[in-house]
């Protein structure tokens, strides 16, 4: 999903789930101001391995 109002994720406070291409994991994005993300291995939603 992209942001029309945001180019980045992390500033988006809709965004709270972020793939990451480099390393091909799935985080939850910390909305603190920062770019952090909690790495996650399931789907918060439906518990399937991602």
């Amino acid at each position: 999903m992209h942001c029309i109002d945001h180019n980045i994720s992390f500033d988006c406070p809709d965004k709270i789930i972020i793939f990451d291409e480099k390393d091909n994991d799935y985080g939850l994005i910390i909305h603190d101001g920062g770019s952090s993300s909690i790495g996650i291995d399931f789907c918060p939603w439906c518990g399937s391995k991602l």
